[in-house]
């Protein structure tokens, strides 16, 4: 399994969290991040809930079961969504002290899975979008914590940016999932090819049309339109938590080819 960098990602980005938080006055867990509705003890319980549902899925999946858990099977998806946001609304209420501690338990034994599902060769998990391989299951891990990390953190400093040390880590992580905020995979005038082109990483082909988004790996033929970022700025872009608009005047952000086409893809996604 090749997540020992993305591992290495998210355990830097969590012990800064980490320190973050527990400098972190009791008044502050209740004000608003930048997720809508959700408060800063609200965000790191989720980030608690992500863990603990990789590493569940993990742990059953090493057992011989990639499956959904018991909840999901019996109520299904939207049955278990409903009674993670109760969960989410009570645990929020806690005291800081108690967010923390399962927020700290969660991660370390999300950590403790990772590490013996490299070990065991090939596990599965379970993840709402399906029975996925172990490291697909870790990059999700480093690209929820660094984006939340982010919606903690700028509503104090409107002007951060992500806190990754390793951004090729992260890059690995968002060809995979830029579909899910993707608004206008059905618009003719969206259909094409992108190339994307990250400071730092590989860069990926992006395909658009009849309602699908797909980056297919080793595909270098010829594109309509070339897009030069780096992956934070690209991040922001894709979940919908910054206008590209901000990246194009301070040069973070340029496009070749079919001008129109890419300023329309960089303002298609809607939410993550």
């Amino acid at each position: 399994m090749n997540s020992v960098s993305t591992q290495r990602a998210a355990a830097d980005v969590d012990r800064e969290l980490l320190a973050d938080l527990e400098a972190l006055p009791a008044e502050a867990w209740s004000r608003p991040s930048s997720c809508e509705g959700w408060s800063v003890a609200a965000v790191v319980v989720h980030q608690s809930q992500v863990a603990e549902m990789l590493a569940d899925g993990l742990a059953r999946g090493r057992a011989g079961d990639p499956g959904p858990p018991p909840l999901v099977s019996a109520e299904g998806v939207q049955g278990w969504r409903a009674w993670r946001a109760g969960e989410l609304a009570r645990r929020a209420a806690q005291a800081p002290a108690a967010v923390l501690r399962e927020y700290r338990d969660a991660t370390a034994a999300l950590d403790r899975e990772l590490d013996a599902a490299g070990s065991a060769g090939a596990v599965h998990g379970w993840h709402p979008v399906g029975s996925r391989p172990a490291a697909w299951l870790a990059d999700q891990w480093l690209f929820e914590l660094v984006l939340h990390d982010w919606d903690i953190r700028v509503t104090d400093d409107p002007a951060v940016d992500l806190r990754v040390k390793d951004m090729a880590a992260f890059a690995r992580t968002l060809p995979e999932r830029l579909g899910r905020g993707f608004g206008r995979a059905d618009d003719p005038a969206l259909a094409g090819r992108y190339r994307v082109e990250l400071a730092g990483a590989e860069p990926f082909v992006v395909r658009v049309g009849e309602g699908q988004v797909e980056s297919p790996a080793d595909d270098d033929g010829p594109v309509d339109a070339t897009i030069q970022t780096d992956p934070a700025a690209f991040a922001l872009v894709m979940t919908n938590r910054r206008a590209v608009e901000s990246f194009e005047s301070s040069g973070r952000w340029k496009a070749s080819g079919d001008l129109a086409r890419a300023a329309a893809f960089a303002r298609a996604f809607r939410s993550y």
